[in-house]
């Protein structure tokens, strides 16, 4: 089967305009039998791991956020070398969700919550990985071996992907050579795109294959939203509260 592997702090997980539209969008894609939402364990940069609300708050925010959403079951991992097509029975399969249809009227991929940053921190404290902790190549190394059969596809934020071509992603060129990605516009983010593959484009990386999402869907004009700009928000809130 498919699956797009869509990393994210979920500090906390937003709607439209943001995470949500991303994750919707996702469900839509023809061919794809899973959608697989994985809170970041501990951020690879240390200025954002020392803000971020708990791993298992986060976790559970997305459970709440996202409609349909259903948890994998970390003893349940592993057991299945291949995921169950679209409709059977699988690991991640739920029948509250068997029947959910994307916005275009086709059936929708299904969508987990994962804990697989976590069990990706574990092998590494354990010894039992040689990767740098809270990188995305630690995160596929994990989800590879438990579902080798498994078609894995990584879906990134505008701005996470040029700091990936542009050389800064731990292990980035294995990760561009081994999977294909799907690219999410961002609100606030001048894009790149052009400059990097327009016809005098600079990147000449050995690029498996990369597709846009549509900015107007996940970064909607009148609707700009942001983690930061909640937390803020509450923060701003919290104040007014204590003053």
């Amino acid at each position: 089967g498919t699956v797009i592997v869509y990393g994210l702090s979920a500090d906390p997980p937003t709607d439209v305009g943001g995470h949500g539209s991303v994750v919707r969008a996702l469900r839509a894609c023809e061919g794809v039998d899973e959608v697989r939402v994985t809170p970041v364990y501990a951020h690879a940069y240390a200025e954002k791991r020392l803000a971020t609300t708990s791993y298992e708050a986060r976790v559970e925010m997305c459970a709440l956020a996202f409609e349909g959403a259903v948890m994998d079951s970390d003893a349940d991992v592993g057991k299945h070398a291949t995921l169950a097509p679209a409709g059977s029975r699988g690991v991640s399969a739920s029948d509250d969700d068997a029947d959910e249809t994307s916005a275009a009227g086709t059936k929708a991929a299904r969508l987990v919550v994962s804990r697989a940053e976590y069990r990706a921190s574990l092998e590494h404290r354990g010894g039992l990985a040689n990767t740098k902790p809270g990188s995305t190549a630690a995160l596929m190394d994990v989800l590879r071996r438990e579902q080798p059969d498994t078609n894995f596809i990584i879906c990134v934020g505008e701005d996470a992907f040029d700091d990936l071509i542009s050389g800064k992603w731990f292990r980035g060129e294995d990760l561009l050579r081994d999977y294909a990605f799907i690219v999410a516009p961002r609100h606030g983010y001048e894009s790149r795109r052009e400059r990097n593959f327009g016809a005098s484009g600079h990147v000449t990386r050995d690029i498996r294959s990369v597709s846009w999402l549509e900015a107007h869907v996940t970064a909607p004009a009148g609707a700009p939203v942001s983690s930061t700009m909640i937390r803020r928000a509450l923060e701003q809130r919290q104040g007014c509260e204590t003053a």
